[in-house]
C-alpha cells in the first residue's frame, strides 16, 4: 500500500521495540496509571501497547495529507502530533489491526520529522528518559527536544489526517 501512493519506508530493522524498552514503557505507562487512580493492572496495559511492531512511513511534505489519506483506510485509532506546541514529537501515529487482532503501529512522517526523531533528538531523548540523570539533565534534554521540535514546518494538508 505505501509503495501504491508513493511512500518510503523508513527503520524496518528497528520495528520491534525490544525488550528492555517494552518493559520500560509498560512500567512508565503503569506509573502514570496509578497516579491518575487508574483502575488498570499491568496486564492491561500491556495489551494496550500498540508500538511493540511498528513501521515508519515518509511521506512527501507538499502531499502528506494526500498520501495518508489514500494508505489510511483500516486505521482503528490516530494521534496526530504535527504542530501540538505541547508535544516534544511530531508525527502521526496509528493503529491497525491484524486479522487476528493484533494492534501495530505505523508512523507517518516527513523526512524532516523521521531525521529530527531518529537523529537530532534520539540523544536527548535517552538523557531525558534515564532515571539515574540528574533532574536538571532530563529537564535540559526536555528543552532541547521541544526546540528542535518545534522548529519543523507542518506539512500540507494535515486537514485530511
Amino acid at each position: 500500500a505505501a509503495e501504491e501512493n508513493g511512500i518510503n519506508t523508513e527503520g524496518i530493522a528497528s520495528r520491534m521495540k525490544s525488550e528492555g524498552s517494552l518493559t520500560r514503557k509498560i512500567r512508565d505507562d503503569y506509573a502514570e496509571s496509578v497516579a491518575a487512580d487508574s483502575n488498570k493492572t499491568m496486564l492491561d496495559i500491556a495489551k494496550d501497547e500498540a508500538d511493540i511492531n511498528r513501521y515508519t512511513l515518509i511521506l512527501k511534505d507538499n502531499k502528506f495529507g494526500d498520501q495518508f489519506e489514500g494508505i489510511v483506510k483500516q486505521m482503528q485509532r490516530v494521534k496526530n502530533t504535527f504542530g501540538d506546541t505541547s508535544k516534544e514529537y511530531w508525527g502521526v501515529n496509528a493503529v491497525f489491526f491484524n486479522k487476528q487482532g493484533l494492534p501495530m503501529e505505523v508512523q507517518f512522517h516527513t523526512q524532516d520529522s523521521f531525521d529530527m526523531k531518529q537523529y537530532t533528538n534520539h540523544q536527548y531523548y535517552e538523557i531525558e528518559r534515564d532515571l539515574t540523570r540528574s533532574e536538571k539533565e532530563r529537564e535540559d534534554a526536555h528543552e532541547e527536544i521541544i526546540k528542535n521540535t518545534h522548529s519543523l514546518e507542518v506539512p500540507n494538508g494535515m486537514e485530511k489526517v
